[in-house]
Formats: structure tokens, sequence, C-alpha cells
């Protein structure tokens, strides 16, 4: 749902058992214990992120557990939290707001989180 960049991470490198899952390793986990159907990953990638688009998220894609749905504008966004099982926002470094994880609690949406930057708030 948010921009897409290396520090913006879609991995669980780091965390606090250190551990190195990737999207798609996260998916399967949480399709397998929870049945969950698919996870689609919604991300503005801005142009000067075509590297990190190319090397990091693109391979984590295979179009069953991971699908990237690109940007989710304005219009649609309530309806695709709403519908979310949950919101993973992996971020790897001090987000100072998370405007994300307050649009996905106020659409009812739980939270899966690093406890870095404004997540504890």
């Amino acid at each position: 749902m948010d921009r897409s960049s290396p520090e913006r991470s879609t991995s669980l490198k780091g965390c606090a058992w250190n551990t190195t899952w990737t999207s798609k390793e996260i998916a399967a986990y949480l399709f397998s214990e929870f049945q969950l159907w698919h996870s689609p990953l919604a991300a503005k990638i801005p142009r000067s992120q075509g590297r990190y688009l190319r090397e990091q998220l693109l391979p984590q894609v295979d179009d069953q557990l991971i699908r990237l749905i690109g940007e989710v504008d304005d219009r649609h966004k309530a309806e695709f939290l709403a519908n979310a099982r949950a919101l993973l926002f992996l971020i790897d470094w001090p987000e100072p707001f998370g405007l994300v994880m307050i649009e996905a609690m106020a659409c009812g949406t739980p939270v899966i989180a690093f406890r870095r930057g404004s997540v504890l708030d």
C-alpha cells in the first residue's frame, strides 16, 4: 500500500528472531497456518526504484501466493483494506508516521509490523 523501496522492506530480515523470510515465505506460512488464500502486494513503485523492483520484488511474485497489484488509488483503498485479513507492514527504518497502518486500523484490519519508529504508537 505504501511506496516500495529498500528501506520499506518486503522481508523479515533483521527482525528479533534473526530470520530472513521473504514476502513469499511469509505468505506461504500464513497460508499454511491460517488458510489465507493469497497476498496481494500493493505498492507505489517510483521509476527510480526499477532496480529494486527487478532484483527484490519481482522474484517474490508468483501470482499464486504473492500477486503484485501495483498502487491502490484513494477511491479503492478503504475497500481494499477492509477486505484484507491483515496488513503486513515490514518496514526496515524508523518510520516517523505510519499513515498506512492508521488507514488499515481505521478499516478494522489488523496490522503485523516490526517494532520500529511510529509502529509502537
